[in-house]
């Protein structure tokens, strides 16, 4: 009978090269073998050298995504900060045009509405006419 520890370890490389068929990444276990056969002066097989080509396109590919999707944040931040730009300097125009139907007329207490909106036009008409 085999010995769990026999059972627990795996062929090398035997699941990277399964995974690199069906397009998975490699293992980090399976890449520091690598690395250290290299170390050890041993060549790779072929199987080997397109795993890692393989592995070195993924991480292109996946590099590529993010800067992407970088690219498309920033440009969508920069939307969104002239949206909000241009929304802030409409709340500063009617902000100032209320202080001027305020110094006009005391729109609060106009006796005619009880929304200052409809009273504000009226007393720009009757401003404009003056």
């Amino acid at each position: 009978m085999p010995s769990t520890g026999a059972m627990r370890s795996r062929p090398k490389l035997a699941v990277s090269k399964n995974n690199q068929q069906r397009g998975d990444a490699m293992l980090v276990d399976d890449l520091n073998e690598l690395q250290e056969k290299l170390a050890a002066g041993e060549h790779l097989e072929d199987a080997e050298c397109s795993a890692l080509l393989t592995e070195l396109w993924r991480l292109k590919a996946s590099v590529a995504s993010k800067l992407i999707e970088r690219d498309v944040a920033r440009e969508e931040t920069a939307r969104v900060q002239a949206a909000l730009d241009e929304a802030n300097a409409t709340i500063a125009a009617l902000r100032h045009e209320l202080e001027v139907f305020q110094d006009i007329r005391d729109l609060v207490s106009c006796p005619l509405e009880k929304r200052w909106t409809n009273c504000a036009v009226r007393t720009r008409k009757e401003f404009a006419g003056k």
